[in-house]
């Protein structure tokens, strides 16, 4: 009833279903894979997939291509709406950036960007992640640094992963 009274409200709006842990729960990608299938053979206004990925360096990239290919499976349009990548998710204290790590993050977040250039152009709604700065991130107390700029505001290798990988397309 929530996508037929929106789209009522706003016959142009885009609708999405928005989710999170479809990168590491099998029963809940599923689920929400079946749902979207069922809201779409039931001709109910629905135009994309949101997928929280609020994930780690320890994701298997197995996991996140499985997730995004399975959902563009659809036909419908697919969104990162909240892309994080924690690199501390055993929440360790003291705890010390090393470069390894934040190659680490570079490799995901770089990863997910090259995925999502796979499925259809027209499938390809967008990459939003959950914060620009380490400093501002709902995780810095963990401690964690899961964003793209770290806590100046630099950017961190995991961005330039990401630039490289639009690039390659």
């Amino acid at each position: 009833l929530a996508f037929q009274f929106a789209h009522e409200a706003d016959p142009e709006a885009i609708l999405f279903i928005n989710e999170f842990g479809t990168e590491y729960s099998i029963p809940k990608r599923t689920a929400l894979l079946n749902l979207s299938n069922r809201l779409v053979a039931s001709n109910i206004p629905i135009n994309g997939i949101g997928l929280q990925f609020h994930t780690s360096i320890s994701r298997s990239e197995i996991d996140i291509r499985t997730t995004i290919l399975t959902m563009a499976s659809t036909k419908l349009k697919i969104h990162i709406s909240e892309l994080d990548v924690e690199i501390n998710p055993s929440n360790v204290t003291p705890f010390v950036i090393t470069d390894a790590l934040l190659l680490s993050q570079k490799r995901i977040y770089s990863y997910v960007t090259k995925v999502m250039l796979e499925i259809p152009k027209n499938q390809q709604f967008g990459i939003t992640t959950w914060g620009i700065s380490d400093a501002v991130s709902w995780k810095k107390n963990d401690p964690d640094f899961p964003l793209l700029f770290d806590l100046a505001y630099k950017p961190k290798p995991a961005y330039y992963g990401m630039i490289d990988s639009f690039n390659q397309k």
